[in-house]
């Protein structure tokens, strides 16, 4: 008997839910309480089965069973607890379509459907905010809050997305006024605005993403007994409402960010919350150029401290300003943090770095007109580059010229990898075809027309491009190839339509009963003329840029790749010009079609043609727009005009890589010749960049070349062969130094008396400046990496050979003239001969007689 009980029951397969019929779905959905009730005292509906789930468990998205039917539950209100196909109640239907009494009906005979859900896990109360519907809303409510349990849980619930009945009326925009579902559920059930769904979304923050001010108050309103909102404000990758707020469209960011500010306790502190990405309010409303809000914020109490948060890459605010180029925020920002110039970013970057990154012309303008801000124009990052070098890297011609037009802005300062801003310019060319005014090549010749200083390292001018940017023969050919395809098609195009116009001359012909038929009508006129010649250099050009693109781009053709270099530079001056014929031709013409008696609208037409050669011939206009003239003048004031006319062209990458391989082809031969198998040392590698550079400063190629100093830029100083390693080598070395440069009649640039002249515009001044700049890159390319590091800062030759001298020479060491006397006392012959063993006595004696020199008393003592 007990075995029998113990056996498990069998009770079959499971029931089906029972759904609700077709004639009550109707009924439901036109919402016709009547009939409803109508429906529910009949009796033949009561034949239906209940399923129950006798294993407890709870209903998932995937399977919806009917609710038990409550004690005392009618035979026919056991309608109302079937589902539809996708797990909706009949309480979810009338509370979705916004039938009211109906909802009411339903919730009188079967008040246990307040608590169900769906298969989205919706109860009705969810399906009512949706919609938007507040008095079903206010009677679902009412009958929650006076259920049991499972009904006051039921208000808590979240959906299969995690949201709440408030997060979806917010999400459905069901505005929070009088008679909308916020306005009740915030009033109500003020628990759920502190709850959040999926990811960190509250309520809070959804509506203030979404730009809504209206529920925004209404979710922040204190309640009826004063007690402030226990709304959450968090939302995804941490950021929060006030985030939310400073990124908001519009007018109402300010007054939105205005309500949650003046919500307390939690509004405030919202102010120093930073996200996943380190970034507060202040750095979203800067990064949004939401200006009102940026005001409300640092008018804020803490605004000296908010000012000073950093991102997680170290950025502060008045970067982020930079970024966005906002020069108010920047000086406001300022105002707040004096010591902005020592707010620097992981990499050691200030706000005009940050400026000059994002091309914000405007900000750079604003710090080299401030003179407040004049700390910021050579302050070096981590890696020793300065506004200047970012500019030149990123080919930004206008914030060069800006740059240059600022004389407290060095331009002769080397980075972390001794590159000057015209090395970064030089590298920094594009490795394919361009043309001669790409803003890379502006910057380019603007610096070498304000006469910027170029580093003698074999890296900064030849070594790393051609490294990095040296195109096989295959890619340069293909190159060439794509570029011969695309300009022929416009050549061609031009071609066409020039010659087309040869025979549709406007005015139209002579006909042919008149004299001289056949011929143009104003042919006479001057306008004709110059249509004539505009549309035959038009044409001419056009087609022999076409011929020069077809020889250029075919490989069998028998040229070598310098005629097709030179086939398609002469394109790159024919095609503009066969351009610029077109556009003349183009007003010509109209004037002959319109007459005389539209002279306002032939102006208008050539007006208009004259703007676009500027556009498409930005040679004519360029070096004006972006200040060049007015950055030279004021650097080396009508010599540089003049210079920019009568310069020798710099060299192309063809004729600096030649000449590159030939110095290593003469270091080979001069190490073979050596005995070391034709390996070349780094010394002899630097020795040949030394070299290299003194004939580039010779020919003229880097910007030093005047007629007032040409007896300076002849200067090629020997190498020295002796490296500067510190104390124990500084006497030798000196010795070679002053003999290498009094053989160039340079020495005295190593004496204090031998100073920078005040008039940095006179001829004085140029020879001094390269005279001293080529003894000071000759001083330091010949010490060891350690010392040469230490005096970089110096740009004074006698400065540097001061500071060695102090450190080094150790003039009047005791103990040194005790070490030399020992070794003078002790040195022996040995296997030496007699001359050997006499220069090192001699050695000795120099030595000793360095650190102790002999006082002579009388002319006599000599």
């Amino acid at each position: 008997m007990a075995e029998a009980l113990a056996a498990p029951v069998e009770f079959g397969p499971e029931p089906k839910p029972m759904t609700l019929s077709t004639r009550l779905l109707h009924v439901l959905s036109a919402g016709e309480a009547v009939r409803l009730a109508e429906l529910l005292s009949t009796e033949g509906l009561n034949g239906n089965h209940v399923s129950i789930d006798v294993n407890g468990a709870g209903a998932s998205p995937a399977t919806v069973t009917s609710p038990p039917p409550p004690v005392g539950t009618s035979r026919g209100t056991l309608c109302l607890l079937g589902l539809a196909s996708n797990g909706n109640t009949a309480l979810h239907i009338a509370a979705s379509r916004g039938h009211a009494e109906v909802v009411a009906l339903v919730c009188e005979k079967a008040p246990s459907l307040v608590a169900t859900r769906n298969r989205s896990l919706d109860t009705p109360l969810h399906c009512a905010a949706k919609a938007g519907h507040q008095e079903i809303a206010a009677c679902l409510l009412s009958k929650m809050r006076a259920g049991g349990e499972e009904e006051a849980a039921a208000l808590l619930a979240r959906n299969c997305l995690g949201a709440t009945a408030l997060y979806e009326a917010v999400r459905h925009r069901r505005l929070g006024v009088p008679k909308k579902p916020i306005f009740l559920l915030t009033r109500e059930a003020p628990e759920l605005s502190a709850l959040t769904a999926e990811k960190g979304f509250s309520p809070l923050y959804l509506a203030a993403s979404i730009d809504s001010l209206q529920m925004v108050r209404t979710i922040l309103r204190p309640s009826s007994l004063g007690m402030p909102s226990p709304a959450a404000y968090s939302g995804p990758e941490g950021q929060t409402a006030l985030h939310a707020a400073a990124m908001a469209k519009g007018g109402i960011a300010r007054e939105m960010a205005q309500q949650i500010l003046k919500w307390k306790p939690e509004g405030p502190s919202l102010l120093a919350k930073v996200n996943s990405l380190g970034r507060t309010p202040l750095h979203s409303a800067i990064w949004n150029q939401r200006l009102d809000v940026v005001d409300l914020f640092i008018d804020a109490p803490t605004s000296d401290e908010l000012a000073r948060i950093s991102n997680n890459k170290g950025l502060f605010p008045v970067h982020f300003a930079a970024m966005v180029g906002s020069t108010t925020i920047v000086n406001k920002l300022a105002e707040k943090c004096p010591d902005y110039c020592e707010m620097v970013d992981d990499c050691g970057r200030n706000l005009l770095h940050y400026a000059v990154k994002y091309n914000q012309d405007n900000v750079v303008r604003h710090i080299c007109q401030n003179a407040a801000f004049s700390g910021l124009l050579n302050a070096m990052d981590c890696d020793g580059n300065t506004p200047l070098h970012l500019a030149a890297a990123r080919g930004f011609a206008r914030i060069v010229s800006l740059l240059l037009q600022t004389m407290s802005v060095e331009i002769h300062l080397a980075n972390k990898d001794g590159q000057t801003a015209l090395d970064v310019a030089w590298k920094a060319l594009p490795k394919s075809l361009t043309y001669d005014w790409s803003p890379s090549f502006v910057v380019l010749f603007s610096l070498d027309w304000s006469r910027a200083a170029i580093t003698p390292s074999y890296e900064a001018r030849s070594g790393e491009r051609s490294k990095d940017g040296t195109k096989g023969p295959d890619e340069e050919a293909s190159e060439a190839e794509s570029f011969s395809k695309t300009g022929t098609i416009g050549s061609v195009l031009i071609a066409t339509v020039a010659f087309a116009a040869a025979f549709t001359v406007p005015g139209g012909i002579v006909a042919d009963d008149h004299p001289g038929a056949g011929t143009a009508v104003m042919a006479r006129r001057f306008a004709f003329r110059a249509f004539v010649v505009s549309d035959t250099m038009a044409f001419l050009c056009s087609i022999v840029s076409t011929f020069f693109l077809i020889y250029s781009g075919t490989r069998g053709a028998g040229a070598s790749h310098k005629q097709r270099v030179r086939y398609n530079r002469l394109a790159f001056i024919l095609l503009p010009l066969s351009a610029l014929f077109t556009m003349a031709a183009f007003p010509f013409g109209f004037q002959l079609v319109l007459g005389d008696a539209n002279r306002r609208l032939i102006i208008f037409v050539y007006a208009l043609s004259s703007a676009s050669v500027l556009v498409c011939l930005p040679e004519i206009w360029f070096p004006l727009w972006i200040g060049l003239l007015k950055a030279l003048w004021r650097r080396d004031g009508w010599r540089a005009l003049v210079t920019i006319f009568l310069r020798s062209p710099m060299m192309s990458t063809e004729e600096v890589e030649a000449k590159r391989k030939a110095k290593e082809e003469d270091a080979k031969k001069a190490a073979l010749d050596n005995g070391n198998g034709g390996s070349v040392t780094k010394s002899e590698m630097r020795n040949e960049m030394m070299s290299m550079l003194q004939e580039l400063i010779g020919m003229g190629m880097l910007g030093f070349n005047t007629g007032a100093s040409s007896s300076s830029l002849k200067l090629e100083l020997m190498p020295n062969d002796v490296k500067l390693e510190g104390s124990k080598n500084y006497l030798s070395w000196a010795r070679r130094v002053n003999v290498l440069l009094s053989a160039k009649g340079v020495e005295n640039y190593l004496e204090e008396d031998c100073v920078e002249p005040e008039n940095k515009l006179s001829t004085e001044w140029r020879v001094w400046h390269t005279t001293n700049s080529t003894v000071v890159a000759w001083l330091m390319a010949s010490m060891s990496p350690s010392i040469a590091k230490m005096v970089e800062s110096m740009r004074s030759a006698a400065k540097i050979w001061k500071t060695l001298s102090n450190m080094y020479s150790r003039k009047g060491n005791v103990m040194m003239m005790m070490e030399i006397q020992g070794k003078a006392d002790t040195v022996k012959q040995e296997g030496r001969t007699v001359e050997e063993y006499a220069s090192e006595l001699k050695y000795l004696w120099g030595e000793l007689d360095h650190y102790a020199p002999l006082q002579m008393e009388t002319a006599n003592d000599t």
